[in-house]
C-alpha cells in the first residue's frame, strides 16, 4: 500500500496506513502525521496504538508525532494514564512532559499519577509536571498534604525540582516536615535541600526555622541531621 504523495496527503489515507504489516510503511505514515501537527488531531487515538506497535522505530516515531500535535493530544494522553500498561502510563507521562505548559490541563491527573505503583511511572509524570511548571504547583501541594503516603512523597520531591519563586511551594515543604511518615519528612527535606539558598532565606519562611528546629527532635536519624544541616543555612 503506497503512501499518498506530499502534495496529495489525505490523514485518512495515513491513519490507514498506520495499520500496514510492512514496518517501513507504518513509520513512514506516522512522520507524515507528524508533519501535519496540530492538523493531524483526529490522528491521536490511532498514534496511541501505534505505542504498542512490535516495532521499536514506529513507536518512536509515535511519541514523537503525539508530542508535535500538542494540545489536541493530551485528552488522549490523559487516559492512557489510566492504561492497564505500565509501560504506555510511562510513555503518556513522557509525551505530556514534551508538550510542556500546554498539556496543564493534565495536571490533575499527573499528580495523581505520581502515586503510581510502577515507579518509572511515577518518575515519568513527576518530570512531565517539572516541564509543565508553575501552574503544577497548586495541585502538587493539595498531593502533599492529602495524598497516599507515596504521593506525598514524589509530590515532594517535584515540588523541589520545579524552578518557581512562589514562596507556597517552599512554605509546604516545610510544614511536610511534620508528617507522620518518615519518608515523606525525608522528602521534603531532600526537596528543600535542592532549592537555592535565597528561596528558603525569604522573609515569607521565616517559621521554617522553627520548624527545622523541631526536626532536630525527630526520632529519625536522617532527619535529624539533614535538619541540622538546613539551619546552618538560614
Amino acid at each position: 500500500m503506497p503512501l499518498p504523495r506530499d502534495d496529495e496527503q489525505d490523514i485518512d489515507a495515513l491513519i490507514a496506513a498506520l495499520g500496514h504489516p510492512e514496518t517501513h510503511v507504518r513509520r513512514r505514515a506516522v512522520a507524515a502525521i507528524e508533519a501535519m501537527g496540530k492538523e493531524a488531531a483526529r490522528a491521536v487515538p490511532h498514534l496511541l496504538r501505534s505505542l504498542h506497535d512490535t516495532e521499536e522505530a514506529v513507536r518512536h516515531q509515535a511519541i514523537l508525532a503525539l508530542g508535535r500535535i500538542g494540545t489536541p493530544a493530551v485528552e488522549g494522553l490523559v487516559e492512557a494514564l489510566h492504561s492497564p500498561s505500565a509501560s504506555l502510563r510511562a510513555t503518556a507521562a513522557l509525551i505530556l512532559g514534551r508538550i510542556g505548559p500546554d498539556a496543564s490541563q493534565a495536571i490533575a491527573p499527573l499528580v495523581a499519577t505520581l502515586g503510581d505503583e510502577d515507579a518509572h511511572v511515577s518518575d515519568m509524570a513527576g518530570s512531565a509536571l517539572v516541564e509543565i511548571g508553575d501552574a503544577s504547583v497548586p495541585p502538587l501541594i493539595e498531593g502533599l498534604q492529602r495524598g497516599s503516603p507515596r504521593l506525598r512523597c514524589s509530590a515532594a520531591e517535584v515540588l523541589g525540582l520545579i524552578d518557581t519563586t512562589l514562596a507556597n511551594s517552599a512554605w509546604s515543604l516545610f510544614e511536610a516536615l511534620g508528617d507522620e511518615s518518615r519518608e515523606v519528612r525525608r522528602a521534603a527535606l531532600g526537596a528543600l535541600e535542592r532549592m537555592p539558598q535565597w528561596r528558603l532565606q525569604s522573609k515569607h519562611l521565616g517559621p521554617g526555622r522553627h520548624i527545622l528546629q523541631a526536626c532536630a527532635e525527630d526520632p529519625d536519624e536522617d532527619v535529624r541531621s539533614r535538619a541540622l544541616r538546613l539551619l546552618a543555612l538560614l
